[in-house]
């Protein structure tokens, strides 16, 4: 798929962010660091939900656009798990860094509140698309235009008559 491009580099980012995650913070620098390699999660989580959101308002086909959808929703899932875990990293971070601590700490609490607010508008949506549709018979659908007596009704071969004549 063509949009598999930017999940595919969110995906390994967040792998990166993972693995640094997973190392203690015990410097000022370290802990801009990490909250560095959120904000470039939460950047790329969003504008891959605004490549999703213009690829709908360019009309794109239900299974693709559903695939998207699932897309963005497994990577918001990783990246709050994340965000969470580095929440966790940083609040436990040396007491030397407490103006660093305090700094992180709001700036994860705001790419949560992104991040859940792009999950807010998709989780619904995703829903709708995944539920099944009801059937629909044509027979008892109303189609007056297409009875012969209708108004205006011309028949195949005459549109195609009209039509390689020129008209």
């Amino acid at each position: 798929m063509p949009h598999a491009l930017a999940p595919d580099m969110a995906r390994k980012s967040l792998d990166v962010l993972r693995a640094r995650i997973e190392e203690p913070e015990s410097s000022a620098d370290e802990v801009r660091d990490l909250c560095a390699g959120c904000e470039m999660a939460i950047l790329m989580l969003e504008a891959i939900w605004r490549s999703v959101q213009e690829s709908l308002d360019r009309g794109v086909e239900e299974r693709k656009f559903t695939f998207l959808l699932k897309e963005l929703e497994d990577l918001l899932e990783a990246g709050l798990k994340d965000f969470a875990v580095a929440r966790g990293r940083i609040q436990s971070a040396t007491p030397a860094v407490e103006k660093e601590r305090a700094e992180g700490l709001a700036a994860l609490e705001g790419m949560n509140r992104r991040a859940h607010a792009i999950r807010t508008k998709l989780v619904p949506l995703l829903r709708w698309l995944e539920r099944p549709r009801q059937e629909i018979d044509p027979a008892k659908l109303p189609n007056p235009g297409c009875r012969p007596d209708a108004p205006g009704y011309i028949g195949f071969d005459e549109f195609m008559d009209d039509f390689l004549a020129g008209g």
